[in-house]
């Protein structure tokens, strides 16, 4: 399993942490997957699991989208059309887990 996350600077040397890589959220972690991937996003069935807006282009380019609020009652997101990576949102970050 490899993790797709922002990089931070080492957050045990004493000084403020800081991130020293790009946020990984909303067109950011879509580019970080595919780049992941190495292939098109639309060879590959998505299933995306996302709790913010952070996670909003990746549900929406996504076979199978996961949303779920933790400040509202469960609803379903909108399906788009095929795509094989297991993904799973975290806030800023994802776990990818491949077939």
């Amino acid at each position: 399993m490899e993790l797709i996350a922002t990089e931070t600077t080492d957050p045990c040397d004493g000084t403020p942490i800081k991130l020293s890589s790009p946020n990984c959220k909303g067109p950011e972690k879509l580019r970080r997957l595919q780049t992941w991937l190495q292939e098109p996003l639309n060879s590959t069935e998505l299933h995306a699991y996302g709790d913010s807006r952070g996670d909003r282009e990746l549900l929406q380019s996504s076979v199978h989208p996961h949303w779920r609020s933790f400040s509202a009652p469960d609803r379903p997101y909108p399906s788009p059309p095929n795509k094989i990576a297991f993904l799973v949102g975290l806030p800023a970050c994802a776990k990818i887990i491949s077939h």
